[in-house]
């Protein structure tokens, strides 16, 4: 992946982060349906999609992450997009909600933070690159 950007909840346009690296994992929440029929092999079954992952960033005094946009602070929902391209016309668009900031020492005049979201399907569903209106089927 390529970079990011996070488009508040309200807001009309994204705001491209300082990103440094990032992670994503979508997944999905299984519960244990397992009975004697199964023959001692354990048997899951989902239930919901879900998802987590870490932003890592750079401090920039000229545009804090807490104001604005892009309102990096814990609480805020909006839609992170993960880029694929380079040319950033391709990305992941996850609703999400910021669960939480991380503030790092200045190492060589650089401050870094870090946040971490979940997937929050409030706003709406993630929205994958390359298959315009694609939206995986119901769990």
């Amino acid at each position: 992946m390529t970079g990011a950007s996070f488009q508040a909840n309200g807001n009309g346009v994204p705001a491209i982060l300082s990103i440094t690296g990032h992670n994503f994992d979508l997944s999905v929440i299984s519960i244990d349906v397992t009975s004697t029929i199964h023959q001692g092999i354990t048997a899951k079954m989902p239930t919901r999609r879900d998802g987590r992952g870490t932003l890592n960033a750079i401090f920039d005094l000229n545009n804090p992450p807490y104001l604005d946009p892009p309102r990096i602070l814990p609480g805020v929902f909006g839609y992170m997009n993960f880029f694929v391209a380079s040319d950033q016309t391709q990305w992941f668009a996850v609703p999400s909600l910021i669960v939480k900031t991380h503030w790092e020492t200045s190492v060589n005049d650089v401050v870094r933070y870090s946040f971490d979201i979940e997937l929050s399907g409030l706003l709406g569903p993630v929205i994958y690159p390359g298959v315009p209106g694609f939206i995986p089927p119901r769990i």
